[in-house]
């Protein structure tokens, strides 16, 4: 092989391409990390604000009332109720389609499952699920049909 001033700057740019797309491909994962770390910080964010509306005591007392039996609450209560647990599903129906492509599926299922697994274990709770027709991705529809059907 002849090495001429050609050929070298043709290996030359060939290893500068090589190191050019090693240097993008570890950026690419960095950036990944670090969007997973923000979508997980917004996740828990989002989990922090809505369980603090349990710290006002009218509506701790409505959510606790409603656990027992839902057609006990007045329309204003039932309302709620209804947007308590229902935004309480949808927090987690981010994390079950999230899952779906996951390799640590199973891991990334515990929490919503057993989360909603207490909910659904009191009778006010299944009653409530039970009354209302919600839009849920197919995913989550499976989802918590096997929570509902599952004896607690």
């Amino acid at each position: 092989m002849d090495l001429t001033l050609s050929n070298l700057v043709d290996l030359i740019e060939g290893v500068g391409v090589i190191a050019s797309l090693i240097f993008v491909g570890f950026q690419i994962r960095a950036n990944t990390k670090q969007s997973r770390l923000k979508n997980w910080e917004a996740m828990i964010d989002r989990f922090i604000n809505h369980h603090a509306t349990l710290m006002e005591i009218t509506n701790s007392e409505i959510i606790s009332k409603g656990r027992k039996k839902f057609n006990s609450l007045n329309d204003q209560e039932k309302i709620i109720f209804d947007a308590y647990y229902y935004n309480t599903i949808l927090a987690y129906e981010v994390i079950v389609v999230t899952a779906e492509n996951q390799v640590h599926k199973q891991d990334l299922l515990k929490m919503p499952q057993m989360h909603l697994n207490d909910i659904f274990s009191y009778p006010g709770a299944r009653e409530w699920y039970m009354q209302k027709d919600r839009p849920h991705s197919p995913l989550m529809q499976k989802f918590m049909d096997s929570l509902i059907k599952e004896p607690n």
